[in-house]
């Protein structure tokens, strides 16, 4: 690349160390000094970087004409066969004195020198190829490595990797990041334990108070608890009262349980209990009663009629007793029956517990099966869009909806599907920032040039070296917008990768918004994008997929 990079085609006016110069210099399309210098068939000049962009969106009428009024069809139409490199001009340019417009340098020479200077110059200014800021070529490793925003560093509490610029946001959530308790003051306790120390570490944590649920402070509440003993203790007691109490309901309750009919008969049974008890204490008295014997009839009758009343109670209470025994008997029954379904419903309660855990598993499973079938849908949908010549037509749905996410912050950049130079060659992609990216943030789409791992890396030549070109496609076929540049070898965005995708690297500045925007222009219809992308594949070799390198070389030692 000769010459410092600029947003246009020709080199900036401060180039020329007398500023006092004739403008046939000038670009009639950028208005700088001309690079390349293409002369039309009207006589007007142009960069030649210029003049391709104008000529590739359709016939153009030079500005120039229009501007002096002189419009002849006939000579004032751009056409590429009418378009003449201007050696002479070129020849003059050469023993012009300029001087190196990059910050900090001082060299002065004559123009022809200047292209040889400028290709070597490590002052030139060159975009960032990970944030798109500009920087001079001898500070851009430095600020690649140490001021890029986005460039990658380890959290020095966690050691997640993440980009500079996103490092504050990553502060907010970082599960190590140290912070300040504000009940205690302690500082550098990490996020993750913050909720742990406030449960069970932090002395000015409020604990609740046994006797009236009051709140108190963690480092008061030992003395508390010494010195309302007292207190507390007959709180315990009211508290063992009130479980008594609960007991004997629940009892009751369980009684209850056993069904209606066995707490007839327990009803029954308190009253022959209570029945019982006055017949024994009749019968006691009988037994220990004495008798009185007297001369008369009457008495020895009186007594022995009592004897058989008491016969006649024992036979009862003997009755009696045989029915209390059944009805205990019948009692303990319905207890077994009770127990027994209590532990029927604690397995079936264990089976139900199982019976879950397996549909969670279930459920598990079965989201891993989607997010294979989703992957599955991704990588079919991306061999269907993969081409092998070099050429991709990127097909952007939804656009407005994209760029109005990127504006939000959500995906700020869209990947197009993966192409490839051939079979076997480069595996590539494009990158699009829908509201721009770097120094075209907010004002320009950007669109960069990514080199993706393949899987025939190994026996391809590395750097990448082709020229690539971008189009954005116009849909009523008038103003295509079109850019193309010579990749930089020594960037590591061209290196053989190492990781699933390089660096991107491209334009910035590649269309301004208010374009997308004019109705005037067909580049987006029915919130649609074309994009075309072409890698110039005239000087690669091809492999034979039937050969390998190895064979080849062989077969050139045998002709030998």
């Amino acid at each position: 690349m000769a010459g410092p990079v600029t947003p246009d085609g020709g080199y900036p006016v401060s180039l020329f160390v007398q500023q006092e110069f004739d403008r046939k210099f000038l670009c009639n399309l950028c208005q700088r000094i001309l690079r390349e210098p293409i002369q039309s068939f009207c006589g007007h000049r142009f960069c030649k970087r210029c003049i391709v962009i104008v000529i590739s969106n359709g016939l153009q009428m030079c500005p120039q004409c229009k501007q002096e009024g002189v419009v002849e069809e006939e000579h004032s139409v751009l056409k590429a066969d009418k378009l003449y490199l201007d050696n002479a001009l070129k020849r003059e340019m050469s023993q012009i004195k300029v001087r190196c417009v990059n910050p900090g340098r001082s060299w002065q020479g004559i123009f022809k020198a200047f292209e040889n200077h400028a290709s070597q110059c490590q002052y030139q200014m060159v975009p960032c190829p990970q944030c798109g800021n500009v920087t001079s070529q001898i500070e851009l490793e430095d600020h690649k490595t140490k001021t890029c925003p986005k460039r990658l560093v380890n959290c020095r509490h966690c050691g997640q990797l993440t980009t500079s610029a996103e490092m504050s946001e990553h502060s907010k959530v970082c599960p190590k990041y140290p912070l300040m308790c504000e009940l205690c003051k302690t500082k550098k306790i990490p996020r993750d334990r913050m909720e742990e120390h406030l449960s069970s570490e932090c002395q000015n944590r409020k604990l609740k108070r046994p006797f009236d649920n009051q709140m108190v402070e963690a480092s008061r509440f030992a003395g508390h608890v010494e010195q309302s003993a007292g207190n507390h203790m007959i709180y315990v007691i009211q508290q063992a009262s009130n479980v008594e109490q609960r007991v004997n309901q629940l009892e009751e309750r369980i009684d209850n349980l056993s069904g209606s009919e066995t707490g007839l008969v327990a009803h029954q049974l308190q009253k022959m209990f209570d029945r019982m008890q006055q017949l024994e204490g009749v019968v006691q008295n009988l037994a220990t009663q004495p008798m009185a014997i007297s001369g008369t009839q009457s008495q020895p009758m009186e007594s022995g009629e009592m004897q058989m009343r008491a016969r006649h109670l024992e036979i009862k209470t003997d009755t009696f007793e045989a029915v209390v025994t059944t009805l205990h008997r019948d009692i303990e029954q319905c207890i077994t029956t009770l127990e027994t379904t209590d532990r029927q419903r604690r397995v079936d309660k264990e089976k139900i517990v199982s019976i879950q855990r397996n549909i969670v598993t279930f459920e598990s499973a079965l989201a891993q099966k989607d997010i294979k079938i989703n992957e599955l849908e991704v990588r079919i949908e991306s061999l269907e869009c993969a081409s092998y010549d070099g050429i991709l037509i990127w097909k952007i749905p939804e656009f407005r909806k994209r760029r109005l996410e990127a504006e939000q912050g959500k995906p700020f950049s869209i990947y197009s599907p993966a192409f490839y130079t051939s079979r076997t060659g480069y595996k590539m992609c494009a990158r699009m920032y829908p509201n721009g990216d770097g120094m075209g943030k907010g004002s320009h789409m950007s669109l960069f040039f990514v080199i993706m791992r393949g899987s025939y890396d190994a026996l391809l030549s590395w750097p990448f070296a082709q020229r690539v070109t971008f189009m954005l496609i116009d849909q009523n076929n008038r103003e295509h917008v079109m850019d193309s540049f010579q990749v930089d070898k020594t960037s590591s965005s061209f290196q053989r990768p190492t990781t699933d995708m390089n660096i991107a690297s491209g334009c910035p500045l590649f269309i301004p918004l208010r374009h997308l925007d004019d109705p005037s222009y067909g580049y987006i219809k029915e919130d649609t994008m074309f994009i075309k992308t072409v890698v110039d594949t005239s000087n690669l070799p091809v492999l034979n997929d039937n050969k390998t390198p190895a064979d080849t070389s062989s077969q050139k030692k045998v002709n030998r």
